[in-house]
């Protein structure tokens, strides 16, 4: 049976917790959640989708494309590790302030889409 812990993390708590090979650790509203590494299979189809991605969103001046391994945080109890994400242009420079960006930040993550807030990443 799993342990339930209903401590809530934060992000700066994540981010200080010792590196274990092979683990991805992240927090979505306050829950800590511990994953294994990509496969090799994951990482070839993460690079394929990455090429495409970055061929359209240069060639419509959309935004860049960044991949893991790329810490998000979306709030104060939300820090996640998309495989892929895309940062839009605004007026062609693309928001990468470490504390004053806000920008939509469409998401990739075992094969969905979804857009969420990106504040202060």
């Amino acid at each position: 049976m799993p342990v339930v812990d209903t401590r809530r993390w934060t992000a700066h708590e994540v981010r200080a917790l010792p590196d274990e090979p092979g683990l991805r650790f992240e927090c979505v509203d306050g829950e800590l959640l511990v994953s294994p590494s990509p496969s090799l299979s994951r990482q070839w189809a993460v690079a394929a989708l990455f090429r495409a991605l970055d061929a359209y969103c240069r060639a419509g001046d959309i935004g860049a494309v960044g991949m893991a391994p790329g810490d998000l945080q979306l709030d104060e109890a939300t820090l996640v590790q998309p495989d892929l994400f895309v940062l839009p242009l605004v007026a062609s420079v693309v928001l990468c302030h470490r504390r004053t960006s806000v920008a939509r930040c469409w998401w990739w993550r075992c094969s969905h889409l979804a857009p969420r807030a990106m504040i202060g990443w």
